[in-house]
Parts: structure tokens; C-alpha cells; sequence
């Protein structure tokens, strides 16, 4: 697990989570988003959202009603590309204020299981600017 920054991560990435979290629905002044990046491609993105999924249950998330960005990622991308794609991938997280500074974006403990359970081996986050 690690940090990453604009300056320490590929632009692009960076840019894309930045303008894919500010679509994402504010909890606590705060929008997340995740990007699932495989062979340094992003094959699927999530936000947090205003609805629940089946995955959030299974993982024990906490706030059942919001659909975490990283549970978002990990669904669009086995959509997308099946779920053993998932063991080859990094994860990154990113989280942003109302006043748009980046902020923490750790996963949580039931985002993590999620991750786990799907070997994503490399998981990235931002830390407060």
C-alpha cells in the first residue's frame, strides 16, 4: 500500500481521478473516486455514489446506502474485463475537498477486504495536500 501524488504518478491518471471525483456524489464535504489501472491503462473507474450494491454488503461496508469509489471501480472493471484481470491491476484512490485540495483517500477496512479478495496487489491513495 502507498501514497501517490501529481507529482509522483503518471499525469493522466492523476488528471482523470481529479475530474472523475468531481462528478462523484459529496459525503462529509469530500468526493472520492477510483481508477483501476492495468499494464499502466485505465480499463475502469468508480465514485462514490448515492446507491447501494451487493458488494458493499458482502464486504461489511459501514454506509450501506453509499457505494464506495473503490467497491465502484472493482464492479466496472469485472463488468468490463472479467475478475482475473483483477489480480494483475493496481488500484488508486483519490479523494477530493469542496474546495477542491486533494485530500486522504485511504480505503476503508471493507474496501480493503473487497481488495483483497480480488488480489489487487498494488493499492495507491492521496494524502492532504
Amino acid at each position: 500500500m502507498h501514497t501517490f501524488t501529481a507529482q509522483t504518478t503518471n499525469t493522466r491518471l492523476f488528471e482523470t481521478l481529479f475530474e472523475t471525483a468531481k462528478t462523484a456524489y459529496t459525503f462529509n464535504t469530500s468526493r472520492h473516486s477510483a481508477a483501476i489501472v492495468y499494464k499502466r491503462k485505465i480499463i475502469a473507474t468508480g465514485t462514490s455514489q448515492i446507491k447501494t450494491h451487493p458488494m458493499q454488503k458482502k464486504f461489511g461496508i459501514a454506509k450501506k446506502e453509499f457505494l464506495h469509489a473503490e467497491v465502484a471501480a472493482i464492479v466496472n472493471a469485472i463488468n468490463q474485463h472479467g475478475s482475473d484481470i483483477l489480480k494483475h491491476c493496481s488500484i488508486y484512490c483519490l479523494r477530493i475537498t469542496n474546495t477542491e485540495k486533494i485530500g486522504i483517500s485511504k480505503p476503508c477496512a471493507g474496501c480493503m477486504r473487497a481488495i483483497n479478495a480480488f488480489k489487487i496487489p498494488n493499492v495507491y491513495w492521496t494524502e492532504n495536500e
